[in-house]
């Protein structure tokens, strides 16, 4: 009894965080997503920093209710007695549910360096953000990055 009480008053309470602001689709073409995210490493064994990552995104194409189409760049480091570091440049559409929360998909290709190796390889990421304010989220994101396989973080939106 107390866990479905305690289920409807979050669910409750995301109903009414959602309805804080009137903008259908905060993100459009025009607008820049900045995100800082903090990721889970494929490998813990020597691990001296874990992944951090900072991405920009740039909406290019808005298809208003049907989401927005962006273009950016991500920079991800991690240090295991050694600099990992990747650079890649993405796609990624945005899909608004509501006011607040928002899913998407990224896809794309970069550079990867880490101890005397280097090469180019694929990113894919699917993942959601909760704005708490019209320029503000929190972010989860799923998928692969080279560098780790789910990163959560903080999405400002300008």
């Amino acid at each position: 009894m107390k866990k479905t009480i305690l289920v409807v008053a979050l669910l409750a309470l995301c109903a009414v965080a959602s309805k804080t602001y009137a903008q259908d689709n905060p993100y459009s073409s025009g607008n820049f997503l900045i995100q800082a995210t903090v990721g889970l490493p494929y490998v813990w064994s020597d691990l001296l920093v874990p992944p951090v990552g900072l991405s920009g995104e740039y909406g290019i194409v808005d298809f208003g209710r049907a989401g927005t189409l962006g273009a950016g760049g991500l920079f991800e480091y991690a240090n295991y007695h050694s600099h990992w570091i990747q650079a890649s440049a993405f796609a990624g559409y945005h899909f608004f549910i509501n006011e607040a929360f928002e899913v998407h998909a990224k896809a794309g290709l970069g550079y990867r360096r880490y101890y005397d190796l280097s090469g180019v390889g694929a990113l894919f990421l699917a993942g959601a953000s909760y704005f708490f304010t019209p320029h503000f989220a929190v972010t989860a994101e799923a998928g692969y990055t080279h560098l780790s396989y789910l990163r959560l973080g903080v999405t400002f939106l300008f």
